[in-house]
């Protein structure tokens, strides 16, 4: 069974894990797409390569194995992956909140 964690329990412990909160939905974004999986070409030779995207940075190939070049990739964006994200904004539900202070917000 999980445990239901307040927002005032998160810690650096939390980060990169998956935990269950317990709060109210206070805002959210519009839906956008993040890119997942870049998929890049060699203007030289054709040859593709796949990357993944880890936290939002893409680790763009410098050389060609197969025409031994460097930098001459582009990226593919019609060969890339992506999936859906969205921005919450969470706020501590009011039975949680110690007596005279501000709820405590979070955005996930």
């Amino acid at each position: 069974m999980m445990k239901v964690y307040q927002i005032r329990e998160l810690d650096p412990a939390h980060i990169d894990k998956l935990i269950t909160l317990k709060g109210i939905v206070i805002r959210t974004s519009d839906t956008v797409p993040e890119m997942k999986e870049a998929t890049f070409r060699c203007v030289q030779c054709l040859r593709e390569e796949s990357r993944f995207v880890e936290r939002g940075r893409i680790a763009e190939p410098d050389h060609c194995e197969k025409c031994k070049k460097s930098r001459t990739f582009e990226i593919v964006h019609n060969y890339c992956q992506f999936t859906d994200k969205q921005h919450v904004k969470l706020q501590e539900t009011p039975e949680t909140v110690p007596e005279g202070e501000t709820p405590q917000t979070i955005q996930l």
